[in-house]
């Protein structure tokens, strides 16, 4: 893979998968959990630069000030959330349970032979989405990501799953759209995340824990242009090892609508997916592997959600 790589680092050292993996194999089940709570523990020390952005969100979820105690278990979430994507690339792939709706809907989309735009958070096994449902749909899912210094765990998940996921770097934007475009016509799903906005050409500001933040809003800018429909979807570790999907409804965009109103109607479903997202978060604070700055508030400039920008 030579697309160039931005400067930014996941958390850990560049043997950090190889060890995780090792780790993982050598450990006797008993003790595995014993394992990620101390390596979350070193995180915490090395990457504490993020401990603040891990407390503000922790607080504007709960309601109440962090502890550190809470901020570790929040790195632990994610140390899981790696361990998971690591033992997907070796074979030991979770199971996927859908909501009952999901199936036809999802049916529906796969079966037109049309591409969708396919949105994403960086929400329990979202790195595994495509990996998940690339099956499903019978043909690649193309995930347009950043590609980081030390980006080992989504190459040991394209060794393994190539032939049904693909990744298009935003670390090359002029290559995006065509790109896009392309994986679209030949019906493959495109997947984007919609949580962080700092590569996002299109942002719009969203009720979300407490207070309108910004949201990337490129998808819809997508929807519109292309007029292809947006799934979204959470996917969230259960206790028993499983994946469960949680899948708002599927946003269609009208064929006759102008650009601006597919806009306004994009902007009240993704209203309706973050709402969706602030029930599970709520519930489940740590599934929101969330360690960069949170979305920020709405300025008094800002104009309103769906505006055309």
């Amino acid at each position: 893979m030579s697309e160039p790589r931005t400067s930014r680092r996941n958390f850990g050292p560049g043997f950090g998968c190889d060890l995780i993996v090792l780790g993982d194999k050598v450990t006797p089940r008993p003790l595995e959990h014993a394992v990620v709570y101390l390596v979350a523990l070193v995180g915490l020390v090395v990457a504490r630069q993020n401990i603040p952005h891990s407390r503000a969100y922790l607080e504007a979820v709960t309601g109440r000030p962090a502890s550190i105690f809470q901020i570790w278990k929040h790195y632990q979430r994610m140390v899981f959330g790696l361990v998971r994507k690591l033992r997907a690339a070796r074979g030991i792939t979770p199971r996927v349970v859908l909501p009952p709706t999901a199936p036809a809907d999802y049916a529906k989309l796969r079966d037109s032979g049309d591409g969708l735009l396919f949105g994403t958070f960086h929400v329990g096994d979202s790195d595994l989405l495509g990996c998940l449902l690339g099956p499903f749909f019978s043909k690649r899912v193309t995930m347009v990501r950043l590609r980081v210094g030390n980006s080992d765990d989504t190459e040991r998940l394209v060794g393994r799953f190539g032939e049904h996921i693909d990744y298009l770097w935003i670390n090359r934007p002029e290559d995006v759209l065509f790109g896009i475009k392309n994986a679209l016509s030949e019906g493959r799903p495109i997947a984007l995340q919609c949580d962080r906005d700092e590569y996002a050409s299109r942002t719009e500001y969203f009720r979300f824990l407490g207070t309108r933040r910004r949201f990337p809003f490129t998808i819809y800018h997508l929807s519109a242009l292309l007029r292809k429909p947006v799934a979204i979807a959470f996917a969230v570790p259960r206790a028993d090892g499983a994946s469960e999907l949680h899948t708002p409804p599927v946003f269609t965009p009208c064929a006759k609508a102008s650009r601006d109103e597919v806009l306004r109607a994009g902007a009240e479903h993704f209203q309706g997916v973050l709402d969706t997202l602030e029930g599970l978060l709520r519930r489940d604070p740590y599934v929101w592997f969330n360690f960069t700055p949170l979305n920020p508030p709405e300025s008094a400039s800002a104009e309103p959600a769906g505006a055309g920008r």
